[in-house]
């Protein structure tokens, strides 16, 4: 499995299990002691993909932000909006990374993309074959369906980490997004309040049965 993936545009995106996770001893914890208190008091199955996600999003900091690497990280939630990643010295205290982060995680898999502050990428991981063609109307529009990919998990993906991407509220229809897609099903444009942006996507296998959705939206 490949840790580490580069997307371009100063965009990184890192993978982790969570079997890593437990075993890691070295380097400064992913998540500050906070985060470490709030994964453990988890059931095993969300400490596990807890665990995955934090692993990864130390790992793309690591690479994104070069230097760093003595610097206990705490990553902070914000419902409906990317996390704020923050660094602590001793000597200088705490202090803010100009950084935007997108976490994703399932099955204690994880992936974390890493891009410059500013930037609207999303992530997400979904199994492969998880959701059914019949299931594809529920979340898909008709063209979404003509032109997406055929693998309904990968479509389902797309339009996740395009809604992490634009930070778009939770108890909105899914249907308010649309995803454009070329001749080639790949990726193109997404369409949300009467908006188009261009964007672009990577879809990958990096385990043998989930698969990974990187989406950058323009700004």
């Amino acid at each position: 499995m490949r840790r580490i993936i580069r997307v371009g545009d100063g965009c990184v995106v890192a993978l982790a299990e969570a079997h890593e996770a437990e075993g890691e001893r070295s380097g400064p914890p992913p998540a500050g002691a906070a985060g470490g208190r709030e994964c453990a008091g988890l059931a095993p199955a969300a400490r596990a993909d807890c665990l995955a996600a934090r692993l990864a999003a130390r790992r793309a900091l690591r690479h994104a932000c070069r230097g760093g690497g003595g610097e206990a990280v705490t990553i902070g939630r914000r419902p409906g909006r990317p996390p704020v990643v923050r660094t602590a010295t001793p000597a200088c205290g705490s202090r803010r990374l100009p950084v935007a982060l997108s976490l994703a995680h399932r099955d204690g898999l994880g992936a974390a993309a890493v891009a410059p502050e500013g930037a609207r990428v999303g992530v997400d991981v979904e199994r492969r074959g998880g959701v059914r063609r019949s299931q594809l109307r529920y979340f898909a529009t008709p063209e979404e369906r003509a032109a997406g990919p055929r693998d309904g998990s990968a479509l389902w993906a797309l339009k996740e980490a395009a809604w992490k991407a634009l930070g778009l509220a939770q108890d909105r229809p899914f249907h308010t997004l649309v995803l454009e897609f070329d001749g080639s099903r790949r990726l193109a444009g997404v369409r949300v309040d009467g908006a188009r942006h261009a964007a672009d996507a990577l879809l990958a296998r990096p385990w043998p049965r989930h698969l990974l959705a990187v989406v950058r939206v323009d700004a």
